[in-house]
């Protein structure tokens, strides 16, 4: 059972709500016939291994256990501890009498195990954090449906303070599964050992400050009969993984040239502002684009030719006539640097086609929003376009008519609203990208870090959605400019991370430039 279950940690991807979670545990229960307390002794023993592997030398645990299931899991990792020799013991913060069905069951085993259980103490609570190698948080589950009274945020705050190493079982208490949010604080935890499948919350990237490392463990020997059963219940999105990467960009041909690999047309580069679109089309020939041109005012001719002689760089006088320059391209991105003055607004119109791939970012989606073009995003019971746009939290709040705390507050939400309205593929940046399109499954892309917080770096995603997307085979078809701009933000965000050298710094200090020039070694 144990190699089973280690097996199954991490490979699901799909995320799910507290009530799947749920649904998906009686499933185990009354279809599967596992029983309850089998179910709750597995996660306790898987819980405690993990403990074991990320802090081996820990003796003295320390149990702050609550009164429902999750103190049973805590009870049993308490009992594990002591069989394998440790010096485990419990606070309990619910009288252990007072438990009921297998969470009693959990802890009355526990006590014949001789493992010491005392009733919680506020004014010792100090004293005996301070002597543990490792605290248990076992105090809420995914259960908690309130807000914690001022006496258990206290009992929350000191735990945080202590600044001992911290396990919580299942959900950090305090924190909500569903949307990552304390109630209204929160367990900080530095290893969060979850159970059955993946809440949503736990994956969102603003949960990680009290989550910390997430594990996974089914608890169920079957991988295969997990995912079919996780599958029919339900799940409201699917963490990003490399897989996408790998579908997208298959090993070439020996005999491969660059007319099948696709024409990349960059339109931007408005008055004083070449280094936007530079980098997007830098960016698309990194990741394999075959040829890209940029289409730019020309200002900026100079400049980006110079830098760049791989480029093919054309300059836009009027709008009028820049058709002929779009007769061959594969994919076209438009609005890194394009400005926002009357120009910029007419090259959009001109450049806007409902049935080219288009990627659509910066200044093009923030002219979009506005009065004069936004008529452009309209009759939402029309097909998907082949577009992906790429906004923002700001660019998304102007698209949407609201504020950008509002789009914030449920980015799930702002999502789907975005592609009802754009009738295209939507890439929500910010912490946690989310990657959707109407009627398909939302991706949550739960790596990254904020080196990519600087300037030019959305340039360079919108340059590797394009390169990625015009070497693939059915470039008109949603589900390819999808595919694209899932491969494309993994990538993105696997590109960023600090290297293993002197003086690299882990959270600053990347330039979009850097990024741009990177990105091949990170290709499969």
């Amino acid at each position: 059972m144990a190699a089973s279950i280690l097996l199954c940690m991490m490979a699901p991807l799909s995320l799910h709500t507290v009530a799947q979670v749920r649904a998906l545990e009686r499933h185990w229960i009354d279809v599967v016939g596992m029983p309850s307390f089998e179910l709750m002794s597995r996660a306790g023993v898987f819980a405690m291994r993990q403990l074991r592997a990320r802090w081996s030398a820990a003796r003295d645990i320390l149990v702050l256990a609550g009164g429902g299931n999750n103190a049973g899991d805590g009870y049993i990792l308490a009992h594990e501890a002591r069989r394998l020799g440790l010096s485990p013991s419990v606070l309990a913060l619910t009288p252990p009498q007072m438990l009921r069905g297998d969470a009693a069951r959990a802890a009355e085993q526990c006590v014949a195990a001789g493992v010491p259980v005392e009733l919680f103490d506020s004014t010792q609570l100090v004293e005996r954090l301070g002597q543990a190698d490792v605290i248990i948080d076992a105090i809420f589950g995914i259960g908690l449906q309130r807000e914690l009274s001022a006496e258990l945020c206290s009992v929350v705050h000191l735990v945080n303070a202590s600044e001992r190493p911290v396990l919580s079982i299942d959900v950090p208490s305090g924190l909500c599964a569903d949307t990552g949010a304390p109630r209204p604080c929160a367990i900080r935890a530095d290893l969060t050992v979850t159970f059955i499948a993946h809440k949503l919350g736990l994956n969102l990237i603003e949960a990680a400050p009290w989550v910390g490392s997430l594990v996974l463990g089914t608890l169920v020997d079957d991988a295969a009969l997990f995912e079919r059963t996780a599958s029919s219940i339900g799940f409201v999105a699917q963490r990003l993984s490399e897989k996408a990467l790998r579908q997208s960009l298959p090993r070439r041909s020996i005999t491969t040239h660059k007319g099948e690999a696709g024409h990349v047309v960059v339109v931007g580069g408005g008055v004083g502002m070449p280094g936007a679109a530079r980098l997007a089309a830098i960016a698309a020939l990194r990741v394999g684009a075959g040829k890209v041109t940029v289409l730019c005012h020309p200002s900026s001719v100079a400049s980006i030719a110079t830098a760049h002689p791989e480029l093919m760089v054309r300059p836009i006088v009027e709008a009028t006539a820049i058709s002929p320059h779009l007769r061959n391209a594969e994919v076209r991105v438009v609005g890194p640097g394009l400005g926002r003055d009357e120009w910029a607004l007419q090259v959009l119109h001109a450049v806007l086609d409902e049935s080219a791939p288009t990627v659509l970012d910066a200044d093009a989606l923030t002219l979009l929003a506005g009065a004069k073009a936004g008529r452009l995003l309209t009759d939402a019971n029309a097909p998907v376009r082949p577009w992906v746009l790429t906004p923002h939290p700001a660019e998304a709040a102007r698209l949407l008519g609201l504020e950008t705390s509002e789009v914030q507050a449920d980015r799930l939400s702002s999502l789907a609203k975005l592609e009802a309205l754009a009738r295209a593929i939507v890439v929500l940046k910010g912490a946690g990208t989310w990657i959707g399109c109407a009627g398909r499954t939302p991706h949550l892309c739960a790596v990254g870090n904020p080196r990519l917080a600087t300037a030019g770096t959305g340039d360079v995603l919108a340059g590797i959605v394009a390169g990625i997307w015009a070497q693939q085979a059915d470039r008109a078809m949603a589900d390819s400019a999808l595919l694209a701009a899932q491969a494309a933000v993994w990538l993105h965000a696997r590109a960023a991370e600090p290297q293993e050298r002197a003086g690299s710094s882990p959270d600053r200090g990347l330039l979009a430039g850097e990024l741009a020039m990177d990105l091949a070694r990170y290709l499969p």
